[in-house]
């Protein structure tokens, strides 16, 4: 089994396990009443690359990824896509099995902050626009990459 097969049955697995948690907490919810919602956290921002880049002075950490924690993150946090390329949107959006929008913006990394990179393997010529089929040929790797400060 390939690591994208790999990844991708540990997220179904993974999502199975977090419905039937979620089910048996609305369960609970019925016979003991409201459950308190005060003091959760607000969850984190996740930004989503289609290159390693730096985006505000500090300190940031890099490492890789495999396909199932980076759907894992997609899945638990709020996420904003900073990605400019429509073939790179498709890829994405098939490996991490949600849909993953063309959104060109000027994407400003917070302290504390995470985002997923999606990095080729190789470079491309200056000003091509590659089409999935030459990404796939390319290659590319997932990172996290953090901004510590």
């Amino acid at each position: 089994m390939d690591d994208h097969r790999r990844g991708v049955e540990l997220w179904r697995r993974f999502r199975q396990k977090y419905l039937e948690l979620k089910e048996i907490a609305f369960e609970i919810e019925g016979k003991k009443g409201r459950i308190r919602r005060g003091g959760r956290k607000k969850k984190e921002m996740l930004g989503i690359l289609n290159t390693a880049i730096i985006t505000a002075p500090g300190r940031y950490e890099m490492h890789t990824i495999s396909v199932g924690d980076a759907q894992a993150m997609v899945f638990q946090m709020n996420w904003v896509s900073a990605i400019g390329h429509e073939a790179t949107a498709q890829i994405l959006s098939e490996i991490l099995q949600i849909t993953i929008p063309v959104n060109r913006i000027a994407y400003v990394q917070q302290p504390r902050e995470k985002a997923i990179v999606f990095k080729l393997r190789g470079r491309p010529q200056e000003g091509s626009i590659l089409s999935r089929e030459e990404i796939e040929a390319i290659g590319y790797d997932l990172y996290v990459l953090t901004r510590e400060e």
